[in-house]
Parts: C-alpha cells; structure tokens; sequence
C-alpha cells in the first residue's frame, strides 16, 4: 500500500466547542495484514474515504466530490498504554498509531459498494454493523471540517468510526469487515 496520510475525525466524548476530534497516525500505521497485540488490545471499525481531488475549505455541499473509493478498516488501540498516559495527562498518539495499528480493507469504488451497511466479525459473529447512509453524512462532514485545517491532497485517506467503544480483542482471532455481504477485509490476530 502507497504511503498515505490519514486522518480520523470523531466526535469528543466530553463537552467541547470543537464538532470533532482530530486524529492524524503516522503514514506507517497502516497495514493490510496483521496487528500487534499487547496485553489489552481493542478494535473499533471505521469507514475509510479515499480522496481524489486535492481542495481546501471544502464546503459540506460539494464534499462528495472529492472522494471516490470506500471501504472498511479496523484501528486497533493499547488500551492499558492509553489509561496509562491519560492517567500521566500526556498525549496518547503511541498508543493508537503504532506500526500497523490500522488495518484497511480493499478500497472499492463508490459505484460498487451496494451502501446498506458496513460490519466488523470476529471468528465470523457480527461484532459491529454500521449504516452507511449516515456514515456518508459524518463522512461529507468530516471531510469540510478537516479541509479548514489541512489541504485535503489526492491519496489521502478519511476514517469515520461509529460512537461505539473499541471490542476487546485476543491473540489467535480473525476479524474480517464487510461492506454489505462484499468481504474487503481479513485480519489474523496475532
């Protein structure tokens, strides 16, 4: 996979007078295959937009142009590295972007994901089930919120999670993601 920046966009989980929460890992943490396992990991699915067009000051309206492939991807989080360094007040970047803390499915393009749902398994039960058509408006709008920050470049990657906690994850476990019944994603825990 070409290097790429990537940038996750959530909504903070305390009171604040920013819409989203800007996360940017290193290029290097994504990964098509694998995960690194700590002594307490979780896993939480996100949609991922890949971007097409280069823009800055996207408006909400015209955000749809500028991506035009999606998929499904998985970040993987230390949780016990996060409590720690929360609880020490300093920043948590090493532990949700270590090397290959994101894995992300095969990109599809716009026309050929059928859009109902997006889901996560693990050890084929269905773990997470996301619903596209809203995901698509968190998504348009994270793009215009990024854009007044960065210039959004050609190659550049978006994730959009769910309000969902990360699922606890284990050694020996297979996550696979769905866009609808189209597998795009396959990830052996190790």
């Amino acid at each position: 996979m070409p290097a790429a920046r990537i940038a996750s966009a959530t909504r903070p989980s305390f009171p604040s007078r920013m819409p989203e929460v800007i996360q940017t890992p290193p290029f290097f943490s994504a990964a098509q295959t694998g995960g690194i396992m700590g002594t307490s990991t979780s896993a939480r699915i996100f949609a991922v937009a890949r971007i097409c067009r280069l823009g800055r000051h996207i408006e909400r309206s015209f955000a749809h142009r500028y991506y035009d492939c999606v998929s499904v991807a998985v970040n993987f989080c230390a949780e016990e590295l996060i409590s720690s360094l929360r609880g020490r007040g300093l920043p948590q970047d090493i532990a949700r972007g270590f090397e290959g803390s994101v894995g992300i499915g095969d990109l599809l393009p716009i026309g050929e994901c059928p859009r109902k749902e997006m889901s996560l398994t693990i050890d084929g039960e269905k773990k997470v089930c996301m619903d596209t058509e809203r995901l698509q408006e968190r998504l348009e709008g994270s793009i215009a919120f990024l854009s007044r920050f960065f210039k959004i470049c050609h190659g550049d990657l978006v994730m959009v999670g769910t309000d969902e906690r990360g699922i606890e994850i284990n050694a020996g476990q297979t996550l696979e993601g769905f866009c609808d019944e189209q597998k795009g994603l396959e990830i052996r825990i190790k």
